[in-house]
């Protein structure tokens, strides 16, 4: 075994000549991603994430289809908002963080 561990194979499916994949199998595990009216996307497999975005598209909150996490707001520069004073500067907003997942910061 290698310090990094096993490899892991990804794969990528594709229907009708599409050049987008309809689903991605990384290992077992079986995913698929799909658009809905209004914006909202959601990711099927073993553990399903829905996001749900503003009226502008940019994504507030994520969720599992049952709960959802906290809304984080940005400004136009990307800095995260402290949630309670909807300040930029504040230690709760200089302590946020960005991710991948929380696209509420990017534009267009």
């Amino acid at each position: 075994m290698s310090m990094f561990g096993a490899a892991v194979t990804t794969t990528y499916l594709y229907a009708a000549g599409d050049d987008v994949p309809f689903a991605t199998k990384i290992g077992g595990a079986l995913t698929r991603s799909v658009a809905l009216p209004g914006g909202v996307s959601v990711t099927l497999g073993a553990t399903p994430s829905w996001q749900y975005p503003n009226l502008l598209g940019h994504m507030l909150v994520t969720g599992n289809g049952t709960n959802h996490g906290a809304m984080q707001l940005y400004d136009p520069y990307g800095q995260p908002l402290g949630m309670s004073a909807f300040a930029i500067g504040t230690v709760v907003a200089n302590r946020a963080e960005t991710t991948a997942t929380s696209r509420a910061h990017t534009i267009g």
